[in-house]
């Protein structure tokens, strides 16, 4: 609420303008205290799985581990699969250089270079239905579609 434009309807009744901005969501740390709010970057933002061969110690959920000069923050620690899931990634991972958990102390070597993205599938999303009755209403093979032919 903007308190510094101020309306007056009938004289003595004030009025606020309400200004929002679009935010578009760039791997920032969203921290409200407020759980349902929180989970909601750990199941859909950028997420990375690191597998490891061998180390010692467990990872905690939300430290931030170091790789190298590389920083990320734990989202899931599965000790049974050596599968550590991390996101907000800052830098890049490197193969050779052990994961070391900022306050566990534990420190792990990869087995191979992760180069996959986990794209977390929506079940409520319609994509796929929307592009289809799109292709079945436009015709994207006209040169000029506005022109009626006279180009």
């Amino acid at each position: 609420v903007e308190r510094e434009k101020v309306f007056y309807q009938l004289g003595n009744l004030p009025l606020y303008t309400l200004t929002c901005e679009l935010f578009e969501y760039s791997h920032e740390d969203i921290d409200t205290g407020i759980a349902a709010i929180d989970d909601i970057e750990k199941d859909y933002g950028y997420a990375m799985d690191l597998v490891f061969a061998s180390g010692s110690g467990n990872f905690q959920v939300d430290e931030t581990i170091t790789n190298g000069t590389t920083t990320a923050k734990v989202l899931n620690w599965n000790y049974s699969t050596k599968t550590l899931r991390v996101g907000n990634i800052v830098g890049t991972i490197i193969t050779t250089s052990a994961v070391v958990g900022g306050t566990s102390g534990a420190s792990w070597n990869m087995t191979a270079t992760p180069n996959t993205q986990i794209i977390v599938t929506d079940t409520q999303a319609n994509n796929y239905t929307i592009q289809s009755e799109s292709d079945s209403i436009f015709d994207f093979s006209d040169r000029d579609p506005f022109s009626e032919g006279q180009y």
